[in-house]
């Protein structure tokens, strides 16, 4: 037989998805690969668009690390160790296939770098303004009690969070699904595995699984089954049927 994978789609901050890979016959499975990146953070571009996107992506990392402590230390009865799980069943686990997060950076274009900084820094600029001559927040014909400064304030405190989301969002060429599946490639290879999961965010799932597939693997997609996802998924493909 030849090389066969089980690429499964996640939430990021939600187990269920992790359980559901671990949960069939993984008897022939040899290794599971994840999503994901040395520790390594590099600091050889200086400037302020590169600090806020590193400062971006330390903020999505306390996300992460939050959930994990609320799920192993609050609610110890969804914890779900996918890695300890996996290699009690026997299988390798590599979780560094992914681009260094300094490479992601690099692949932005230059255009979508400055133009989502403009983004940001004029809405946080126009909110601001606006909070001197409005006392609440209205919507259309609806008024709101809440206070009109609420608005400059979240986007300030949000501001590096989503600038580097958007960078990874909109400025990703399909490189990180690239460089995921030739890793995967390479290191099956190094390592002797035939049979393997992949573990990688939901809208990776098909980008991945093409790339796998070109190069000489038999792919099983699983996408995600969190509700957020499904909804992305539900909202995404209402919009294309459409138009």
């Amino acid at each position: 037989m030849g090389r066969e994978a089980v690429v499964r789609g996640e939430f990021h901050v939600s187990n269920v998805d992790r359980k559901a890979l671990l949960d069939r016959d993984l008897s022939r499975m040899q290794a599971l690969y994840m999503e994901g990146r040395s520790d390594e953070i590099t600091l050889h571009k200086y400037t302020n668009s590169y600090m806020l996107y590193l400062l971006g992506y330390f903020s999505l990392e306390m996300i992460y690390i939050t959930a994990t402590i609320i799920h192993t230390r609050l609610l110890p009865f969804w914890a779900f160790d996918i890695k300890a799980q996996a290699r009690q069943h026997g299988l390798d686990v590599n979780d560094e296939i992914d681009l260094e997060i300094h490479a992601i950076y690099e692949n932005v274009d230059d255009h979508i770098v400055h133009g989502s900084l403009a983004i940001f820094i004029i809405a946080f600029a126009v909110t601001l303004w606006r909070a001197f001559y409005e006392a609440t927040i209205d919507l259309v014909v609806v008024t709101t009690p809440i206070p009109y400064w609420i608005l400059p304030l979240v986007i300030g405190l949000l501001f590096p969070l989503g600038y580097s989301g958007l960078l990874i969002t909109v400025g990703d060429d399909g490189e990180r699904d690239t460089t995921m599946a030739t890793s995967i490639t390479e290191q099956a290879a190094d390592h002797g595995h035939e049979d393997i999961l992949v573990l990688v965010g939901d809208k990776h799932v098909d980008p991945v699984s093409d790339a796998l597939e070109a190069q000489g693997w038999s792919v099983t997609r699983e996408r995600s089954a969190h509700p957020i996802p499904r909804l992305s998924r539900f909202l995404w493909e209402s919009n294309n049927t459409e138009r």
